[in-house]
């Protein structure tokens, strides 16, 4: 039986040839593993687009950097007195301990204590009700540079002997 071949006989042959590429496309894998072809200005494109979106996110790191100065506190001078806890305000980025204080004429005193954050809180062993309105506790803390009542807390001991921070 013969076979039919069209134009061609079975002894014709073939040469393989480079498919043309007219609109300059460079060579990438794709997923699949497969060869694809994309244009350079696309490659390019992309590679803006990234740079762009890396120098916008350094825009809102910067500010959370600038914003971690302990200058308003002497940290020369460390303080500790007894008080009792007004609220504890566990919120991003820096939780606060507000206590009152007696002074030396007996007049109570509101002391507003600057903590870490929440999460690196709960990694030394604070929960949102570690102390609560009405505990006494002891405080460390690096006053105000100013003198007005604050600072930033180092140490608390709880009334029944347990140490948070440092």
């Amino acid at each position: 039986m013969q076979t039919n071949f069209g134009p061609f006989s079975a002894e014709s042959t073939f040469q393989c040839t480079q498919p043309s590429n007219p609109y300059n496309l460079a060579p990438r894998l794709g997923a699949d593993g497969q060869v694809m072809l994309a244009a350079p200005e696309e490659t390019s494109m992309k590679f803006k687009m990234l740079a762009l979106a890396g120098f916008a996110a350094s825009l809102f790191v910067l500010p959370a950097i600038a914003h971690h100065s302990f200058a308003t506190f002497d940290a020369e001078q460390t303080v500790e007195f007894s008080g009792t806890v007004k609220e504890l305000q566990w919120t991003s980025p820096h939780s606060w301990l507000q206590i009152t204080v007696q002074n030396e004429r007996g007049e109570a005193i509101e002391w507003s204590l600057e903590m870490g954050s929440p999460r690196g809180l709960a990694r030394s062993g604070w929960r949102p009700r570690t102390v609560v309105p009405g505990d006494e506790i002891t405080v460390t803390l690096h006053p105000l540079i100013d003198g007005s009542p604050g600072g930033q807390l180092l140490r608390v001991v709880l009334s029944n002997g347990e140490v948070l921070g440092e």
